[in-house]
């Protein structure tokens, strides 16, 4: 008898872009890498079009049957934060998207895990607005009461998450891994050239133009130490390229250059032309940027907080994220400080080896084999 998982792979078909979305279709492909003898996975999408199952279908190819509930995405997503439908069986979701309602695993063999990626909806509510905090917090106390088992990708989120969730010992640690094709490509030099970029003059952030941690960044870059290195701000939103003095709210005149969403292919080659990748937000509860950056080699400047510690190990430099003349120094050492550089190099690409999709699809295979 084959041993049926189904993965809710919503996220994909709605073609939001953004960390979830790469996120499920790098664990999809991961799932279905690592499927064990006698095992088989399927897809579980809300109702929609036929366009936006065969995204899915290009995504994860070799994905198993593709289940289509009769309620739309909206009202699927309020039907299972009530406990209403939803399929029996082994079910792995992404999100907190999943049918969470009393059942009995020893009974029918009924699974629900569930993945928390952030707390925002409780330590910063207005970067969601209120719709989505009611949601992600409703979801959770059911998640509480009902799913047998709850995902976070680092050891510094389970901490915290235990600060709004009693969920015992059904919290399970399982990180990520580089977003897939994230490799320097031949053309390296012409993707930068054309943003009017060289090696070694700037750095790169990923952050939204408005997060404070971006004004942070631009005043260390504006000190004396570290004057002439330019700002890449790689962000989610949909914001047009541009170049030129920033005149925003810290009134600096760093040069910064907006990209929104480039492929991976693209923010390897911008990556692997920067003096450094920085990431000094204090609220982080995923490291997956600076892994990313560490498994190109790039020297990472990060926030003294557990969980880029916990990412990085040694491999990176953390600074006090609300100094800026610190932020300013390790820039500044970095950039004029080669063996540094190399030896930062070597220790963030065998760090990066830790994190594998591969170990991802294993670990949750075996959660599920555990429960």
């Amino acid at each position: 008898m084959t041993t049926r998982l189904q993965l809710v792979v919503d996220p994909i078909a709605a073609a939001t872009g953004g960390p979830l979305v790469r996120y499920t279709t790098d664990l999809a492909r991961a799932l279905v890498a690592s499927t064990p003898p006698g095992c088989s996975i399927e897809g579980i999408v809300s109702s929609v079009p036929g366009r936006d199952l065969r995204r899915v279908r290009t995504a994860v190819p070799d994905l198993g049957d593709l289940t289509t509930t009769t309620l739309q995405r909206r009202e699927l997503a309020a039907a299972w934060q009530l406990g209403i439908g939803g399929p029996g069986g082994m079910l792995h979701s992404p999100s907190l998207l999943a049918p969470l309602k009393r059942h009995d695993r020893a009974l029918d063999g009924t699974q629900v895990v569930v993945t928390v990626h952030d707390l925002f909806a409780w330590t910063d509510p207005q970067r969601l607005g209120s719709v989505a905090v009611a949601w992600q917090r409703a979801a959770l106390r059911r998640a509480t009461k009902h799913a047998d088992a709850v995902v976070v990708p680092s050891h510094a989120l389970a901490e915290r998450l235990a600060e709004f969730a009693d969920l015992g010992d059904r919290v399970r640690v399982i990180g990520s891994a580089p977003r897939a094709g994230l490799v320097v490509p031949s053309d390296a030099d012409r993707i930068r050239a054309s943003l009017d970029l060289q090696p070694g003059t700037y750095v790169v952030a990923c952050a939204s133009p408005d997060d404070d941690t971006v004004a942070s960044l631009q005043d260390a870059l504006d000190l004396p130490e570290s004057r002439g290195i330019d700002l890449v701000l790689v962000t989610p939103e949909d914001v047009s390229p541009r170049d030129g003095a920033d005149a925003g709210r810290n009134g600096t005149s760093v040069r910064t250059r907006t990209i929104a969403e480039p492929g991976p292919a693209a923010l390897a080659a911008l990556l692997a032309g920067a003096v450094a990748f920085v990431d000094l937000r204090l609220d982080a509860h995923d490291a997956t940027a600076v892994i990313e950056a560490l498994s190109l080699g790039v020297p990472v400047v990060h926030a003294d907080a557990p969980v880029h510690h916990e990412a990085a190990a040694d491999a990176g430099v953390p600074v006090d994220a609300t100094s800026r003349i610190a932020v300013a120094d390790a820039i500044a050492r970095l950039a004029s400080d080669a063996a540094l550089r190399q030896s930062l190099a070597i220790a963030g690409t065998d760090r990066a080896r830790m994190f594998t999709w591969q170990d991802v699809g294993e670990r949750v295979w075996q959660l599920h084999a555990d429960l």
